[in-house]
């Protein structure tokens, strides 16, 4: 990038620009996300009349996504737009927009469980593409994907640290110093922008959840040591994980509009079934499971189970969504799991509480390759340093764990071998779409 100050000015502005929108935006699709959420919860009576208005609405639904996706789909991940990029195939980036927003919000209002923070950085990544080239900015299609990603991870899970580091962690070249500079700004000015949209709402706390801004609480020095034991079961457990959704399973007989309709039916049966026996909180991104507190044996075996496969064959389908609160909800449930086992350990619930949370961080690092993203993530748990302290003494194990014992396969790079997007919604042509 050349650096008289008209090409740097040029550039802030339109930093300036992908700040103010993607964080209106972001926070009308968390907002609309959560209402989505709270409907999910409310128990209906279990009679022939709603169970089958609830089944054929989810078919509707689910079918509707499949055409308004016009078949092909990106599952809401950047890692898909950078290959496209590199292949010089550039996306209808308005269009795109539109079809993600409103897909995941279907996906959402099904009950899938599926989050928004991968949909979030998605729909960032494209606005920076389009509005680097509606204000004629010179900059590199790959530094705009790299800094709108940042800046939809920071939005969707409010923590700039975390966002800056998701997209920094994986990359083997270093960065310009002012590349960095102008994702720092974007960063920093968005997640003002979302935060303060966010107090204007009535929100209480700019974090991940309000449960937790008070509660936790340091290990005792009877109990410190037994955290050392949760990377070894994370990582045990991620890698089955990622094991199970690299099945085919049906889709490798069947056709897109046959596979469209299996998807949908799997769908219905499994989010009636989950909706009728009063097991709403099942459901969803699984952000409400981890305000549950600490479960019962009966219940988290119960909950762990079906959400492993819930998820594992979501993952598999066409229906668009993150996967970065529903693996930490997993990771959650298996920190729970394990205290289950230790019922004479004498942890408070503050610290049990604290165990599982650190428990789905680690989770979540196995599954994304994200160490030090992981570490910051413990900030958005509340304004205390407690979380991330613990996930930096743990570092040293999961990043040993993942980059020497592990595949080294993401969840990210699964689904783009799975579901590399075809030449449905794209265009050779750049940008297809004038704004």
């Amino acid at each position: 990038m050349k650096s008289d100050p008209k090409t740097i000015a040029q550039t802030y502005l339109s930093l300036t620009i992908l700040a103010v929108v993607s964080a209106a935006l972001i926070f009308a699709f968390q907002y609309l996300s959560e209402l989505i959420a709270e409907f999910l919860l409310i128990e209906f009576e279990a009679t022939a009349l709603n169970i089958t208005i609830y089944f054929f609405a989810i078919m509707f639904l689910g079918l509707f996504e499949y055409w308004f996706l016009r078949g092909p789909f990106f599952k809401g991940e950047v890692y898909s737009i950078r290959v496209l990029v590199k292949k010089d195939i550039h996306i209808h980036w308005i269009k795109a927009v539109i079809k993600m927003f409103f897909a995941c919000l279907i996906t959402f209002l099904i009950g899938l469980p599926l989050g928004s923070e991968g949909p979030s950085v998605f729909l960032c990544a494209l606005l920076a593409e389009g509005i680097f080239w509606i204000t004629k900015s010179k900059k590199e299609d790959l530094q705009g994907i790299t800094i709108g990603g940042a800046l939809g991870f920071s939005l969707a899970v409010l923590n700039p640290l975390a966002g800056i580091s998701y997209f920094y962690e994986p990359m083997r070249k270093k960065p310009k110093l002012s590349v960095m500079l102008e994702d720092v700004y974007a960063v920093l000015l968005g997640y003002t922008i979302i935060v303060l949209l966010r107090w204007a709402a009535g929100y209480d706390m700019p974090y991940l959840s309000d449960e937790f801004h008070t509660g936790l609480t340091y290990f005792s020095s009877d109990h410190v040591g037994l955290i050392f034991m949760i990377p070894f079961i994370a990582f045990a457990a991620a890698s089955l994980f990622k094991a199970a959704c690299k099945h085919r399973g049906l889709q490798q007989y069947c056709s897109q509009k046959e596979w469209a309709v299996w998807s949908t039916l799997f769908a219905a049966v499994m989010v009636v079934a989950l909706k009728f026996t009063s097991n709403s909180a099942m459901l969803g991104s699984g952000s409400y499971i981890m305000t549950m507190g600490i479960l019962s044996l009966e219940d988290v075996v119960m909950f762990l189970f079906i959400r492993f496969f819930f998820m594992s064959i979501t993952f598999d389908l066409f229906f668009a969504g993150g996967q970065v609160i529903p693996s930490m909800s997993l990771g959650y449930l298996l920190g729970n799991l394990v205290l289950c086992f230790l019922p004479d350990c004498g942890m408070t619930e503050a610290e049990k509480q604290l165990f599982c949370i650190l428990m789905a961080l680690c989770y979540y690092s196995f599954v994304v390759e994200r160490y030090w993203t992981a570490v910051f993530l413990g900030m958005s748990f509340g304004p205390v340093w407690i979380v991330s302290l613990y996930m930096l003494v743990l570092l040293p194990l999961t990043w040993g764990l993942g980059k020497y014992v592990g595949s080294r396969q993401s969840l990210a790079t699964i689904a783009h071998m799975k579901h590399y997007p075809r030449e449905g919604h794209l265009s050779k042509r750049r940008h297809g779409v004038r704004a």
